[in-house]
């Protein structure tokens, strides 16, 4: 398989990435452990500067049909092994406009890749990749696998 990048991780960044690559005109393959879309219990928040960032707009995601709920609010309380919240007060810290947004990263995450609209490899190890293949190098003189790349650019690996 040839190319010319091979971006290694399909979460946000690999995925942002790789979108921005084939919209600049590179052929852009991203290899990932996984199979999307995966569960991904961390990071179910994202604070609105992430949304320029991404080029991505809450009402086009929104309209996806997926999770985006807006917070504009959070409740803060103690909780120790001699006091409840019934015991303790709550805090409450209200904003006028939205500072995060909850989201489920196995939307997110498989949203993000299937918009990059590049060939996904999925449950291949980016490490053994990168073990076999010199990256961000010009033509990795030293690759023994079966693709081959320009740029090799890991992500989150």
């Amino acid at each position: 398989m040839k190319c010319d990048a091979i971006v290694l991780g399909g979460g946000p960044a690999g995925s942002t990435c790789a979108r921005f690559l084939r919209l600049a005109g590179w052929s852009v393959v991203v290899v990932d452990r996984a199979t999307f879309p995966r569960d991904k219990v961390c990071a179910g928040w994202l604070t609105p500067g992430i949304f320029p960032l991404l080029d991505l707009n809450p009402a086009e995601y929104r309209a996806a049909g997926l999770t985006l709920q807006e917070i504009q609010s959070f409740r803060t309380g103690l909780i120790t092994r001699e006091h409840t919240t019934r015991d303790v007060p709550m805090l409450e810290t209200h904003y006028p406009t939205v500072v995060s947004y909850a989201i489920r990263r196995c939307e997110f995450d498989h949203f993000l890749l299937q918009r990059a609209g590049v060939r996904v490899l999925t449950e291949t190890n980016p490490n053994a990749a990168m073990e076999r293949c010199t990256f961000l190098t010009s033509r990795p003189p030293d690759c023994t696998s079966t693709m081959s790349a320009n740029y090799w650019l890991p992500s989150a690996v």
